[in-house]
C-alpha cells in the first residue's frame, strides 16, 4: 500500500481509534496558536505545548500559511475567529504524510459543542491542503473525523478542504452555518455519511467518495427562524449510498434545499448496495447533469418529492425511484434493469414534466416496470411532454396497475403525448385489491395523442369477464357482460350528385337491450371530402333508446366540377360504452354527374 493515501479499511481504523480515545473529555480547554508556522511547535502555543485530545484550537498567529512537517496532531476541535486567510499544508521535503485527528464534544469556542473546526469571523478562510500544495515534498494530509460539524459560521466565510476525510464508522459529518465549504479531496466513511444543513457547499473537480455503497448524502435545511436556502453545487461525477433531507418551516419566508449539477458531465449516482433503508429527499435537484439510480435490492425505494428541474437524463438500473413532487424541464427517463434477475421501477403519485418529445422508456433490454402510487394505495403519476414524446413500454417494458373496487385504480396520465405499445412483449400487470373487478370500469391510462398501433402482448391479472378497451386517448378495463356489440353494415352503397337516387345509406346495429341510448363513433376517410363532397359528417350516431340502430345518411353535394367517383369510409371506433363487432366499416360510392 502506498505511504500516500490509507486504504478505506486502514482509514476507518484509525478514525475508530480517534474516536474512543475523544470520549472521555467532553469539556475542550482553549490552546491560541499565535505565532509563527510550524503546527508541530509547542512553543507556537498558548498555554506552551502541543494541544492533545482535549484542546480547542485557536488561529490567531499573522502567519498565512501554516505547516505540519509530517506531523501527526491530535485535538479536539480546530477554530478561526478573525477575518484571516490561513493554508495549512504538510510542507515536507520528503514524503511523509502528515494527519489531523478532531475529536469535538466540548467545543469552548465554536457555536455548538461538536464543531470540529469552526470558522466564526465574518470573513474567515481556512484551506486544508491535502496534495502538497505549498512545499516541495510529495506528502499528503488527512484529516480525521470521528463526527461533528464542520461550522462556517458567517456568509462571507470559506472553508476549503482537499486533505482526506476520514469518519468514524457509522457517523455523519454535518455542515453547518450560513458560510461556504469547498470540498476536493477523497472521503473515507462506513455507514453514516455527509449532511448539508446550512450555507453553500461545493463538491469539486477532485472530491471522491471511496465507500460510495456504504456512505449517505444528506441535504436539509432545519432552520426554524426566518427562510434561508441551502445549496450544494456539484461538479463531477460523484456516488453515494442515497440521497435524503428534510426542510423545516421558518418562522417567515420560504425554507430551500437544492443540490445544483452543475454541467452535462457531472452525475449523481445513487446506489444502496446492501443497505436495507430507503432515502427520501425533500429539496431540488436543478441544473443540467443527470442522475442514475441502481440498487441490488429491489425493495430499496428512493424518493423524490421536490420540485426537480435538472435537465439531463433519469435513470434506474435497479431498485425503486419514487416520484412523488412536480418536476419540469427534465430529459428523458430511462428504465431499464441492469441484468436478467435485476429488476428496475418508476413509479410515484407526482408529476414527471419532460422537454419537449421527451420520453418515459420503460425496459428496453430487461424486465422493468412502471406504475403510480406504487404502495398498494390508488395514485395518479402524471408524465408531462410534446410532439413525439410519451411513454414507451419497450420490449420488456411492464406496467402494473393497483385495481380496487368501485372503479378505483391506479391512472396513468400522459399529458401532450401518446402511449407506446409495439414493443415485442410488454406486459399488463393487474395487482387486484379486495373488492376488485366489482362490475366496475376502470380508466388505467390516458393520453394526448392517438394510441396509434400496439397493444400489451401479455396481460396478467384480468378475469375472463372483463376486457381491455383501447380507445384513441384511453385504456380501459371495462366487463363484457354488460357491454353491447355495434357493427356496421351498408344498406344503400351507391350515392348520385343526381336526385332521385342521391343518397348513400350505413347502418350501425347494437345488440342487448335498448332501454338507454347509446352514442358510437366512427372515423371518417375515403376520397370524398367531408363537408365538401357530401354534408359534414360529426364522427357519432346516437341509437335511440328503445331502438337498436340508426342510419347514417351520405348526402352528396351537387356542384359543377368535373371529377371521377369518390368513397366515403366510415369505421366504428371503440369507446367504454360498447364493445365493436364485426362488420365495423362500410363504404359508400358517390357518382359524379358531370
Amino acid at each position: 500500500m502506498s505511504t500516500n493515501q490509507l486504504s478505506p479499511l486502514a482509514a476507518i481504523l484509525a478514525a475508530a481509534v480517534l474516536c474512543l480515545v475523544s470520549v472521555t473529555s467532553l469539556a475542550g480547554t482553549e490552546k491560541d496558536f499565535f505565532q509563527n508556522t510550524d503546527l508541530n511547535n509547542g512553543s507556537n502555543y498558548t498555554p506552551p505545548g502541543l494541544p492533545t485530545g482535549s484542546s480547542d484550537v485557536l488561529l490567531t498567529t499573522n502567519a498565512a500559511v501554516l505547516m505540519l512537517n509530517g506531523a501527526s496532531l491530535s485535538m479536539s476541535s480546530l477554530n478561526e475567529t478573525n477575518n484571516f486567510a490561513y493554508v495549512i499544508s504538510n510542507n515536507t521535503l520528503g514524503s511523509t504524510n502528515s494527519s489531523i485527528g478532531l475529536a469535538p464534544g466540548g467545543n469552548s469556542i465554536g457555536a455548538d459543542p461538536f464543531d470540529a473546526i469552526y470558522l466564526g469571523g465574518n470573513n474567515s478562510s481556512l484551506t486544508i491542503q491535502g496534495p502538497n500544495g505549498s512545499g516541495n515534498g510529495n506528502g499528503t494530509l488527512s484529516l480525521s473525523i470521528p463526527s461533528g460539524n464542520l461550522d462556517v459560521a458567517q456568509a462571507g466565510s470559506v472553508l476549503s478542504i482537499s486533505a482526506q476525510i476520514i469518519v468514524f464508522a457509522s457517523q455523519y459529518v454535518t455542515k453547518t452555518g450560513a458560510g461556504e465549504l469547498n470540498l476536493s479531496g477523497t472521503y473515507v466513511e462506513f455507514g453514516g455519511g455527509i449532511a448539508i444543513d446550512g450555507g453553500t457547499t461545493n463538491f469539486l473537480t477532485g472530491f471522491n467518495n471511496l465507500t460510495p455503497l456504504h456512505t449517505g448524502l444528506s441535504v436539509n435545511n432545519p432552520n426554524t427562524g426566518p427562510g434561508t436556502d441551502v445549496v450544494l453545487n456539484i461538479q463531477t461525477f460523484i456516488q453515494f449510498r442515497g440521497l435524503s433531507g428534510v426542510i423545516s418551516s421558518p418562522s417567515t419566508g420560504v425554507n430551500t434545499a437544492t443540490v445544483n449539477l452543475l454541467g452535462v458531465a457531472t452525475e449523481l449516482h445513487l446506489d444502496p448496495g446492501s443497505s436495507p433503508g430507503p432515502s427520501a429527499y425533500a429539496g431540488m435537484i436543478a441544473g443540467n447533469g443527470q442522475v442514475s439510480f441502481n440498487a441490488i435490492q429491489a425493495s430499496y425505494t428512493q424518493t423524490f418529492s421536490g420540485n426537480n428541474t435538472y435537465s439531463g437524463f433519469t435513470t434506474v438500473t435497479g431498485g425503486t425511484l419514487r416520484i412523488d413532487g412536480n418536476t419540469s424541464g427534465q430529459g428523458n427517463y430511462i428504465v431499464n434493469a441492469a441484468g436478467v434477475g435485476a429488476t428496475a421501477t418508476l413509479t410515484g403519485s407526482g408529476t414527471i414534466g419532460l422537454l419537449p418529445n421527451g420520453t418515459v422508456t420503460v425496459g428496453a433490454t430487461n424486465p422493468s416496470q412502471l406504475s403510480a402510487g406504487g404502495d398498494s394505495s390508488f395514485a395518479t403519476l402524471t408524465v408531462i411532454t410534446s410532439g413525439t414524446g410519451g411513454v414507451v413500454f419497450d420490449q420488456q417494458g411492464i406496467f402494473l396497475v393497483d385495481i380496487g373496487p368501485a372503479g378505483a385504480s391506479d391512472h396513468l396520465a400522459i399529458v401532450g403525448g401518446s402511449i407506446d405499445l409495439t414493443g415485442s412483449n410488454d406486459t399488463l400487470m393487474l395487482n387486484n385489491l379486495a373488492g376488485a373487478f366489482d362490475g366496475s370500469s376502470y380508466t388505467i391510462a390516458t393520453f394526448s395523442q392517438d394510441i396509434g398501433s400496439g397493444v400489451f402482448d401479455a396481460v396478467i391479472g384480468l378475469p375472463p369477464d372483463y376486457m381491455i378497451l383501447y380507445s384513441p386517448t384511453a385504456i380501459m378495463l371495462v366487463p363484457t357482460a354488460q357491454l353491447p356489440t355495434v357493427t356496421l353494415t351498408v344498406t344503400d352503397g351507391d350515392a348520385s350528385e343526381t336526385p332521385p337516387n342521391s343518397i348513400g345509406t350505413m347502418r350501425i346495429t347494437r345488440t342487448g337491450d335498448a332501454i338507454r341510448p347509446l352514442t358510437v363513433s366512427y372515423n371518417i376517410g375515403g376520397t370524398a371530402t367531408n363537408g365538401n363532397d357530401y354534408r359534414r359528417l360529426r364522427g357519432q350516431a346516437m341509437i335511440k333508446s328503445g331502438k337498436n340502430a340508426a342510419n347514417i345518411v351520405i348526402q352528396p353535394i351537387d356542384d359543377s366540377i368535373p371529377e371521377p367517383d369518390e368513397s366515403v369510409v366510415l369505421t366504428l371506433s371503440p369507446r367504454a360504452s360498447y364493445i365493436v363487432g364485426a362488420p365495423a366499416s362500410g363504404t359508400v360510392i358517390i357518382h359524379s354527374n358531370e
